[in-house]
């Protein structure tokens, strides 16, 4: 909370605060009521006692934190934001800069071991964070302790070593040193980089019919959506082989469902 606070950011005018209840049952994160909190003294005072909360704060990117302090495994911190906000964010170096501070900042003041962003509703709701690093590869941003990261960083990261024996890999046009030009990434990079997320989107909901049978035709419906979007990004950017590779595992996973789920 004092990490955003001291960043800049104010308390979200009225109510700017939920209660998050956690089911253990059902493994699912609802909401409770909604609290005004004009100064953020309540949630540093009590919600520490709480399952989890919501935090809004003001500012352009509507930045809110989501403490889930009493889950089924370890406590985990979300920062949430504007589409449209990360839509700047990874094209050029100055608001990429931003968001990376932020998330440096908040890893540290919270001692987090690892973090990534952005991140997808499957992962949010497997609370699975060994999972975002099985390639493909969804975030832009990894923090994470140098002797668990690989000897290199997946293809279209850099590696950049921080203090603390702790490594960044990301792919938003940050800066290394303070010294290194700016950078802007073109359309073509951008939709390269959406492909991975697809794939790596796509890959999770399929993963995921396995582990929930109850709900496989719907994960289902989201795999062929997501890898149908893939496809066609595919083709658009002239990249006809990772097209038919992606058609054939869509394929493979249509034959799947008929055998097993239909």
């Amino acid at each position: 909370m004092h990490s955003v606070l001291d960043g800049g950011f104010l308390m979200r005018e009225g109510l700017n605060v939920a209660r998050l209840y956690y089911d253990r049952e059902e493994r699912w994160w609802k909401w409770g009521e909604k609290m005004m909190d004009p100064t953020g003294a309540l949630v540093s005072a009590s919600a520490p006692a709480w399952d989890g909360c919501v935090v809004a704060f003001s500012g352009p990117q509507r930045f809110h934190l989501e403490f889930r302090l009493q889950g089924r495994g370890e406590a985990v911190l979300l920062l949430h934001e504007r589409g449209a906000a990360y839509a700047e964010q990874v094209g050029a170096t100055e608001p990429a800069m931003g968001i990376a501070r932020m998330l440096m900042n908040l890893c540290e003041a919270a001692g987090a071991s690892y973090c990534a962003f952005p991140v997808a509703d499957p992962w949010l709701v497997d609370e699975d964070w060994k999972s975002l690093l099985r390639p493909p590869l969804y975030p832009d941003f990894f923090l994470l302790p140098e002797a668990e990261a690989p000897q290199s960083a997946p293809e279209a990261f850099r590696a950049i070593r921080l203090k603390g024996k702790r490594v960044m890999w990301t792919a938003l046009p940050v800066k290394a040193t303070p010294a290194d030009p700016p950078l802007k990434r073109d359309e073509r990079q951008l939709k390269v980089d959406r492909l991975r997320q697809l794939k790596a989107l796509g890959e999770k909901y399929y993963d995921q019919m396995y582990e929930s049978r109850h709900g496989a035709t719907g994960l289902y419906s989201n795999t062929k959506d997501v890898f149908s979007d893939a496809i066609f990004l595919a083709n658009e950017l002239g990249m006809k082989e990772e097209a038919e590779a992606l058609s054939k595992r869509l394929d493979h996973i249509k034959a799947v469902f008929r055998s097993q789920f239909s």
